[in-house]
């Protein structure tokens, strides 16, 4: 069950008994409802809407509008940065290495005195990145419309549908089974040509590969296995390094000789990527702030993990963040831009 705190104290001796290990790195998320996702503006589910399929036109039509905002920015990371901080949906999560800023996080008012929620990210120190350091493919899509997937389907579904023909013609005598194993697979080809949806189609054609593998390899008395299995093999293989590479180039990413499968190529869009941020913002640097990358392609397979979290009691959020502003953690140090500043003064004389 998880731990409930009313009080800084019981928070800072949960900090205190959650320490790091050696080589490790915590890293810290503050939210204002337990009952929050760890997900971003960008791919969280609103009554069943999201942004998730306009994150192109979201990012494209911003720097559209106002280019010259932009301009310092040198690569997509920091243009997404920017895009969050003035509250535009991205794929990127806020997180903090300070414990007191994300309780303050978790402090804020919500609708009926909700618990709020702290969690604790441990990472190793070898798994954090820089910016010069993030992979290309942890940002596609940003600068290629999405809707190259019902292209990408095509080509692959047509170059499957000839090689299936191939292999049937040159079988003869078939057996009843091997006819049941051309329908099986000439379904999921149908099945990926239906899809819109980048994870099936990936798993679709690993599930294919899969099938094709286990009918040659254990079937031995089948027609499949002798003649036809090494140039089916082949073929099958080139289809697939040819897709992956003509992706990779229409994505504008680096072919990495590591991806000689469907499923090695879908793993890359399914990671999530800790990074440091640039500390050319004021506001990240007072909330010692930093982000994880969320991957396009997200599956049950591959989900976030995180090493331990905590319950804030509703009720105390009030004294929690009277306790804080003694340490000097308030909204308007931890926001130093001047509309923020604003509000934090009118909070500080209110209505009378």
């Amino acid at each position: 069950m998880t731990k409930k705190i009313s009080t800084l104290d019981e928070f800072m001796n949960w900090v205190n008994t959650s320490s790091p290990q050696e080589n490790n790195i915590s890293f810290y998320r503050g939210h204002e409802d337990e009952a929050y996702k760890l997900m971003p503006r960008v791919y969280r589910d609103i009554d069943n809407k999201s942004y998730r399929k306009v994150e192109y036109q979201l990012y494209q039509d911003l720097l559209t509008r106002n280019p010259n905002a932009f301009v310092n920015d040198k690569t997509i990371f920091e243009r997404l940065v920017r895009m969050q901080h003035h509250n535009l949906p991205t794929r990127l999560l806020d997180i903090t290495q300070s414990s007191l800023v994300a309780l303050f996080f978790a402090c804020q008012e919500s609708s009926g005195c909700k618990n709020g929620e702290v969690i604790l990210f441990r990472i190793a120190q070898s798994e954090m990145i820089y910016p010069s350091a993030i992979p290309k493919i942890s940002l596609a899509w940003l600068e290629v419309t999405d809707k190259y997937i019902s292209q990408m389907t095509y080509r692959i579904t047509f170059e499957l549908e000839i090689l299936f023909k191939n292999l049937a013609i040159r079988t003869n005598n078939p057996t009843p089974g091997d006819d049941n194993f051309l329908l099986q697979c000439n379904a999921l080809i149908k099945a990926i040509k239906g899809s819109s949806e980048l994870p099936e189609i990936f798993n679709l054609i690993q599930k294919l590969a899969e099938q094709t593998e286990s009918k040659f390899s254990t079937d031995r008395n089948s027609p499949f296995r002798s003649d036809n299995k090494c140039p089916f093999e082949e073929e099958f293989d080139v289809i697939v390094k040819d897709f992956i590479s003509e992706e990779c180039e229409r994505m504008r990413l680096s072919f990495n000789r590591n991806w000689n499968s469907i499923q090695s190529f879908f793993v890359e869009f399914t990671k999530f990527y800790f990074v440091y941020p640039p500390l050319n913002n004021e506001r990240i640097r007072r909330q010692q702030g930093a982000f994880i990358i969320f991957p396009s392609v997200q599956t049950k397979y591959f989900p976030l993990a995180y090493f331990d979290k905590i319950i804030v009691d509703g009720g105390k959020k009030k004294e929690i963040l009277t306790a804080l502003e003694k340490l000097g953690i308030t909204r308007g140090y931890l926001f130093p831009e001047l509309d923020e500043q604003a509000k934090d003064t009118c909070l500080r004389y209110p209505l009378q």
